[in-house]
């Protein structure tokens, strides 16, 4: 019966997080559609997706946290390919430090 439970959670929480990916798609579409009060609409989505990420965070749980932050760590080092930026280093000469 646990089993059961856990994969009605599972599905609860994938379905709400496709939801969320569809609110953030929808987003950037909204400003050429033709209707009134884009700024609201898209202003509601963000909201809304938001509250729903973290409401679909409480319900995967850990495990699926862990694996998102990992997705988007990888997403970001593949788009920064030079790697951490070294800290600036001290220009000045030697015998200016005395």
């Amino acid at each position: 019966m646990t089993t059961q439970k856990f994969n009605l959670r599972k599905l609860v929480g994938l379905v709400m997080l496709a939801l969320v990916v569809l609110y953030w798609i929808a987003i950037p579409i909204i400003p050429f559609l033709d209707i009134p009060y884009k700024a609201a609409i898209i202003g509601g989505l963000v909201v809304g997706g938001e509250i729903l990420f973290v409401l679909t965070i409480a319900v995967l749980g850990a495990e699926y946290w862990g694996r998102i932050k990992l997705g988007l760590r990888r997403l970001f080092k593949r788009a920064n390919p030079a790697g951490p930026v070294a800290p600036p280093q001290d220009r000045r000469a030697s015998s200016d430090r005395e």
